[in-house]
């Protein structure tokens, strides 16, 4: 299980069909096991992924899949910023306000993904 946003395995990152020069786009997938009512919210060092800031709703909704996998199919950003970038992935309870106790960071280090890798910063 997921349990305190324990569990994660690494996600995946990879460029997605249709990027353009400009811009790129991301598909971003992970497993987590959930419990009804919660969800799970990327959020990162970049604007399209909230900055780090989870109030107001900032931050990128992940879809649940069947085997407990949550993808964002389309994540744009910038070219630039595809290079690199570091992310994380918070459990938010359905009924969550502005309160943090009921967002669960993943604990560790970020993850950080620089050209079309993701790598894990825990161990550094």
């Amino acid at each position: 299980g997921y349990g305190g946003c324990r569990g994660v395995t690494a996600p995946t990152a990879v460029p997605a069909a249709g990027a353009a020069a400009a811009a790129t786009f991301l598909r971003v997938t992970a497993h987590a096991r959930l419990e009804f009512g919660e969800r799970l919210v990327l959020v990162g060092s970049l604007p399209e992924l909230g900055e780090w800031n989870l109030l107001g709703g900032r931050g990128v909704n992940m879809l649940w899949s069947p085997g407990d996998v949550w993808v964002v199919d389309s994540l744009k950003v910038s070219a630039a910023a595809a290079e690199e970038f570091e992310f994380k992935f918070v459990k938010v309870h359905e009924k969550a306000d502005l309160h943090s106790s009921f967002w669960v960071w993943q604990p560790g280090g970020n993850w950080r993904y620089t050209g079309g890798n993701v790598v894990s910063l825990a161990d550094r």
